[in-house]
């Protein structure tokens, strides 16, 4: 009997504790919060806290930092936005400086695509970011290198300031 209560006890836990914090398949939430009294308006693919998220960890149980984050294909987040945005809208992400949040696995599956954009909030349908978010999950694969080596897998967050990218790329 005892044997039974702890086992139905370790299911609530691990059930409300997967419930607290999970990627959100095909959509995005919208957010506002302040950061030194600036405004940040986020559209979110996760409903969790980050740190709430199992990380990659050494044999000795260490946490690594991450180092460098490569893009696979690196062209794949700008061809998107040209094929999904039009002109007036990319510049729209540029002036409300657009950053692009993502969570993938240490083994480079994206499983969240988030954006973020500082001080104002950019005039464009909602709809354009789901689709951008969906295909970064189904097409990009973000290869981590750590500081040391990992032994077991967990998440990475990673953060991209598009509109540096959409500057430069404008630029040329």
């Amino acid at each position: 009997m005892r044997t039974s209560i702890i086992i139905v006890l370790v299911l609530i836990f691990g059930i409300t504790t997967k419930s607290q914090s999970h990627f959100l398949g095909d959509t995005l939430i919208k957010t506002i919060s302040v950061f030194d009294n600036d405004t940040i308006y986020k559209y979110v693919n996760f409903d969790g806290e980050f740190n709430e998220l199992p990380r990659p960890r050494t044999a000795a149980g260490q946490i690594p930092e991450p180092v460098v984050f490569n893009y696979k294909p690196k062209s794949l987040i700008i061809n998107s936005i040209k094929e999904i945005f039009n002109p007036k809208e990319i510049d729209e992400l540029i002036e409300s400086k657009c950053s692009v949040q993502c969570i993938s696995t240490s083994t480079g599956k994206v499983e969240s695509v988030s954006f973020m954009f500082a001080e104002r909030e950019p005039e464009i349908c909602f709809n354009k970011f789901v689709s951008l978010s969906q295909k970064i999950k189904e097409k990009l694969t973000i290869e981590t290198e750590f500081n040391m080596e990992i032994e077991e897998g967990g998440y990475v967050l990673s953060t991209n300031p598009l509109y540096v990218e959409l500057k430069r790329e404008l630029s040329h």
